[in-house]
């Protein structure tokens, strides 16, 4: 199984030998690009705090 790896290089962060592994296993996983996981993963836990935070502000409410 090749993985895919996009032309562009991911810039701006810094992540620990752990993380970039993680990265490394879901691409094979996924078969896209480092930059399309991360922003996948970081798309799916943005939607988990959005529900969790929704959860919380309705008991509030009454």
């Amino acid at each position: 199984m090749r993985i895919i790896r996009s032309k562009t290089v991911p810039r701006g962060y810094r992540l620990k030998p752990g993380t970039h592994k993680l990265i490394a296993r879901i691409q094979r996983i996924m078969k896209a690009s480092a930059d399309e996981v991360i922003n996948k993963a970081c798309s799916q836990y943005f939607e988990k705090l959005n529900n969790l935070s929704g959860k919380s502000n309705r008991g509030k409410n009454k």
